[in-house]
Parts: structure tokens; sequence; C-alpha cells
């Protein structure tokens, strides 16, 4: 069995967030991204903006706002991996405008047969598909620690940060955190809600996944995975970057909200335990683009209430699978 730590989970956790493994000439160089929703350091969107933000002082400059947040991840894989790494800041003439929205911690090249990341992934040798497979093989899901490490390492990379600037509500105005990993990642957020849900005993609210017969318009969007702040225990902390617990905790302190337990997936959705919900195929191209996961392609998901869990199973889903029953017509 291959025991994984929890600084070696919250680096795979940025990794499988926002990241990428890119094969260069003599092998691979791993790029850990952290993503940011504002067009600029203190701005704010112009929608959904539910309360108003105290006045602060924003005379501090991106730089030491965040470098040693991002220096901390470095730091991390020379001690955790003895892997060299630096930080791709946004360029920018003002510190005050930040149109980028993301940084990029971008590694030394490493040999594609890098022993421990291959068994960490499961993988003969690494390449940029070496993150499409979610390592199920690791088991996290059996250790609270490590569960709790990984999910920091995916909120740190692509969370909405959870305050006025974000759509941090939702429709029915519940303060919630929502998670943006790659739209190639089909298999992250199942093990996302098998972190969430066996490892830390927290409900989540949905996945909405990238998939044309999820939204009103295909156009390859990323996964988006909700957790509802109400279901998380105060005492889980979920980042470790500072920037973004500090929203979170601005955030949970401001709604006023108490914790409320929850149930957990299937329980909760729209479909009767013992059910069977019949999909249809269909020659649409958009149900056969190549973005699509195999286990997905010329399905037709188009059911209402049951689009989520009905992909869910498609794609293997353990905590589902006896619950209801999927057949393709």
């Amino acid at each position: 069995m291959i025991r994984v730590t929890e600084n070696e989970a919250y680096l795979l956790g940025i990794l499988f967030g926002k990241g990428s493994i890119d094969p260069v000439e003599d092998g691979v160089i791993l790029k850990f991204r952290v993503k940011f929703r504002r067009p600029t350091d203190q701005s704010l969107r112009a929608d959904n903006i539910h309360t108003v933000l105290p006045k602060r002082d924003y005379t501090e400059s991106v730089n030491s706002r965040f470098m040693n947040d991002f220096s901390s991840i470095i730091r991390l894989l020379k001690d955790v991996w003895n892997i060299n790494a630096n930080i791709d800041l946004p360029n920018s003439s003002s510190s005050r405008n930040w149109k980028m929205k993301e940084i990029t911690i971008t590694t030394e090249v490493i040999s594609k047969a890098f022993l421990r990341l291959r068994e960490l992934l499961n993988t003969d040798e690494l390449d940029n598909t070496s993150l499409d497979k979610f390592p199920f093989h690791l088991n996290m899901e059996n250790s609270r620690p490590i569960s709790l490490a990984f999910i920091q390492g995916v909120c740190d990379s692509c969370s909405l940060v959870p305050n006025e600037a974000s759509n941090s509500h939702g429709s029915r105005g519940k303060p919630r955190i929502q998670l943006e990993p790659s739209q190639r990642r089909w298999e992250l957020p199942i093990g996302l809600c098998r972190l969430f849900q066996i490892g830390l005993g927290i409900p989540v609210n949905n996945i909405n996944w990238g998939h044309p017969q999820t939204r009103n318009k295909w156009r390859h969007q990323n996964h988006q995975f909700r957790v509802y702040l109400r279901n998380i225990p105060p005492q889980i902390e979920l980042y470790r970057l500072e920037y973004k617990r500090e929203e979170y905790h601005n955030l949970y302190d401001r709604s006023g909200i108490q914790y409320k337990q929850g149930k957990l997936c299937p329980y909760y959705k729209k479909v009767a335990k013992g059910s069977t919900v019949t999909l249809h195929r269909s020659d649409n191209a958009d149900l056969n683009s190549d973005l699509l996961d195999d286990r997905l392609k010329g399905i037709d998901v188009d059911v209402d209430r049951k689009k989520s869990v009905c992909i869910c199973q498609l794609l293997g889903c353990t905590q589902c699978k006896d619950y209801f029953k999927v057949e393709i017509d």
C-alpha cells in the first residue's frame, strides 16, 4: 500500500486543481497554478454583492501581500520532493492594476520517470495526461488529515475566493465555497466528493459538471463543485494560503451561520432509492466532443434534477451505484 503524507496530499491537491505536467525536451515540468477572480487587486465584481465591504487600507502591494504564501509552496516542493521551483508573478506596471488572474509556480525540469510522483499518480511515465485520472489507489478518504490536506490544496488552487467579489452565495442566497477544477479532470470531482463526504463527513451541495446538458450553453466550461458553509464545521480549515483563508474567515464571521450537519449525497438528491433513470444516446456533436470523458460521450443526460448524480454514476461513483440505477436506451 502506498502511503501519502499530508504535505504530499496538499501539493497533489494544488496540482490537480489547476496545475499541469508539461513535457519538455529533457523531461517534464510541473506547474502549480493558483486562480484568482479579481481583475484588479482590490476591485469588486458588479454582480452578486450582498454586503458592504468594510473600509480597508489599500496601500499594500500585490508582491508583499502574496509572496509569503507562494514561497511556502516552493519550500514544500523542495522539502517534500527535493524539487526546485520559481514563482511567476503577474506582470503589471502598478501594484493596484493586477489584470492577470492566476499565479504560477513552475518547477525545474524533472525526469518523466520521477519515481515518487509516478507512485502517487499511478502512472508508468509522467506526461500531460497523468492528472486526468484521480489517485483512488491512495485511499486518501480513509484518513481525515490526508483528506483535508488534499482538499486544502484544491481550495487554494481553484476556489473562488468566498467573499462579495465572487459568486459565493448562489441563487438561494446561502453562503458557499465553489471549486472550479480543470474541465479535463472528470474524475477529480468524484474523488473530491469522497474526501469531503467520507473523509470529513461534509455534504456536497452540487457538482455542476462541464457537460453540455448541465449548462444553458456549451462553452467548454470547467466543473463547478459546491459546498455550503453551514455544512462545514468551523474548526475545519479549508485553506492554507493566508489570502484565501482570511477571506473565508471574514465571510464565515459576517454570515453568522450556525453549523448544520446535513445529509450526504445521494440521500438528499431528487432521485428515489432503488429507482432506475433512463438516458438516451445521441449523435449531437456537443455530446460527442473530445472534451467529454469517454464514459459520457454520446449520452444525453437531460433528465430534470438528476443530471449531476447520473453523471457521477456514469463516471463510476461508488457512493451512488447501489442507490439507484442508470440505463442507457
